[in-house]
């Protein structure tokens, strides 16, 4: 998938682009990006003679998946992630029923052309930062941070093609 220009925001140039194929979001371009490493969990269990011994990881954990976006002038985006944060809570019952979905990230080079791609599944909305807005200031565009919790991601190198197996938690 290669996208040409920024669909969104005119003045805004990036060569990273996310979305979603589950939902209505369009493809928007990212300020920064903090793609999640991953860490094994190495248990250690005592040896006989008081030195620990470490035995193979038995877990893998994934950071957050977080990034900035600036926000466009109709504010779809905002909408868009604010209804999936809504749709989760039933103001009635205090109930909250998380909403997933699937997430990529697409990182092109000088051409256009696509490097990698990142694939995120059963996403989750951790959090929606705030956008502050002040009157005085000659800044006239929203930054917004948010942060996305997964199960399972897979990457895919479209330079050299292949993707890794399905990571899971």
């Amino acid at each position: 998938m290669s996208f040409s220009g920024n669909t969104r925001n005119y003045s805004q140039k990036t060569n990273i682009m996310a979305g979603s194929d589950t939902l209505e979001i369009f493809p928007f371009y990212l300020q920064n990006i903090n793609i999640p490493g991953l860490s094994f969990s190495h248990p250690e269990i005592g040896g006989r003679t008081g030195t620990k011994i470490i035995m193979n990881a038995d877990n893998v954990q994934f950071g957050d998946l977080s990034f900035s976006v600036l926000v466009d002038q109709d504010f779809l985006l905002y909408d868009e992630l604010m209804s999936i944060a809504n749709d989760q809570l039933n103001y009635i019952s205090g109930q909250l029923s998380p909403k997933t979905f699937e997430f990529w990230i697409s990182v092109t080079d000088g051409k256009g052309d696509d490097v990698i791609k990142w694939t995120f599944n059963n996403v989750k909305i951790e959090s929606i930062g705030d956008l502050q807005y002040d009157y005085s200031s000659d800044e006239t565009s929203f930054l917004m941070d948010v942060s996305m919790k997964f199960d399972t991601f897979t990457y895919r190198n479209l330079k050299k093609p292949g993707t890794i197996p399905t990571l899971k938690v």
